[in-house]
Order: structure tokens, then sequence, then C-alpha cells
């Protein structure tokens, strides 16, 4: 860990008036904890959260899948400050928070490739029909699509459109919720938009209900499903 990085970004001090350092709430906060351990995990902690490193987003898999990748300087750190194979409440508690971080970073990058694919949707609608789409899913995730077209410049029947973004071309997959489902197949006209953001221009299928149908499961007994995953390639 660089300590002068830590110290000036960690937001631990700051400049008073007659140019002196002074501790913030957040140093003051460091220093109240009298356990030299528990210093040092509120420190790395910091740090972490402060840098962001790739990979944090991995961070949920466990910390085995973290130490495998993580620096050699931070890894010692990690072993002296007990939470390479700590078990005690708070060693438990730190990998719970990091664990909660790195999916609030996936969470964030899913919803932005999320947007890009809509407004693409959008723009696309609003060329093919000649009409102005409703963008739902930006006022509630509740209606089961996310976008509501028309049939065609033609056909002004409601076309409903859910739309599915990765930017992952081979690996990617999407999710289809019941509630999604449920509104796909209720007899009114309802599409699936699949965007591949990876390339240099984005890529569009367009897959009916039909299509999906192979892919969702089904209830049995007291079990009901609430989402399945599908993979991209799924739908070359």
């Amino acid at each position: 860990m660089d300590v002068t990085f830590a110290i000036t970004s960690l937001d631990w001090t700051r400049a008073s008036n007659d140019g002196t350092l002074v501790l913030t709430a957040s140093g003051r906060s460091i220093l109240s904890l009298a356990d030299p351990v528990a210093r040092m995990r509120r420190t790395i902690f910091d740090y972490i959260e402060l840098v962001k490193p790739p990979w944090l987003s991995s961070a949920h898999r466990g910390r085995l899948n973290i130490t495998m990748y993580v620096e050699p300087a931070l890894r010692q750190t990690l072993h002296e400050a007990g939470l390479i194979d700590g078990e005690d409440a708070e060693a438990v508690a730190f990998w719970d928070a990091l664990s909660a971080k790195a999916r609030g970073l996936r969470d964030d990058l899913k919803l932005r490739t999320g947007r890009v694919g809509e407004r693409l949707t959008i723009e696309r609608e609003r060329e093919r029909t000649g009409q102005a789409p409703e963008w739902k899913s930006i006022y509630s995730d509740a209606d089961g699509f996310d976008v509501l077209s028309v049939v065609d410049a033609t056909d002004l029947s409601r076309l409903r459109i859910e739309v599915k973004a990765t930017t992952d071309r081979e690996r990617g997959s999407f999710h289809v919720t019941a509630n999604e489902w449920a509104q796909a197949v209720s007899g009114q006209p309802y599409i699936f938009h699949l965007w591949v953001l990876s390339g240099e221009n984005p890529i569009l299928r367009v897959v009916n209900v039909d299509d999906i149908k192979p892919h969702v499961p089904k209830n049995f007994g007291a079990g009901l499903w609430e989402s399945v995953c599908i993979p991209f390639d799924r739908f070359p």
C-alpha cells in the first residue's frame, strides 16, 4: 500500500486556515480504534474503496478469488491484518462489506449498460415508426417492459419492448423476470431487443416471445420461479 497516497487521498487530514494539518472526522475515526488490527483493516477498506481496483468487481465470489489476483503488497497487508484466513466476526464483516461494494459496482455497470440499450431502442423505434416511443422503465420497473412503441407506421397498436444489453459478446447473458414473462405472454404485442455493445457498432437482435419460450422454466408444486438467465449467444 502506498502510504503517502493513502494519507493524502483518503480524507484523513486537511489543511486548516493557518496551513497546518488537522484531522478530519474520518481521520479521528481511524485513530479512535484502539486495536491496531482493527485500525489496519479499516485503513485497507478505505484504500480499496478509494482506488476501486479492477478485481473489486469480483469480490462477491469470496476472499480466495481476490487473494489470487491482488498485487503482492496488498496481499501481504491483508495477511498481516488477519484477513486472508481470519474467521472472527470483524474479518467476516470486512469481506461482506467488500462484497456489497462489488455488487454495487456490478449493479451500476449493469444499469448503465441497460440504459444505453434502451436509448438505442428509443432511437430505432422513432426512426422505424415515425412515432415517439415511451421510455417506461425510467419511471417504473413494474410494467414488465422498458419501451412502449407501436407495431409499425401503419399499425398503431401498442408494442411492448423489453430491452437487454451486454458488453460481452461471447459470455453475456440476460435475465427475464416472471413479471416480464407474464407481460410477454399476455397476448399483447411484445418483443425483446437484444443489444450487443462490445463492438464499434451496436448489434441488435429482435427476438419474439416464441424464441424466448423454450428457455423459460415452469412452476412445479410449491416452487415459483422468479428469474431465468439466458445467454445472448442462444440468439446469434
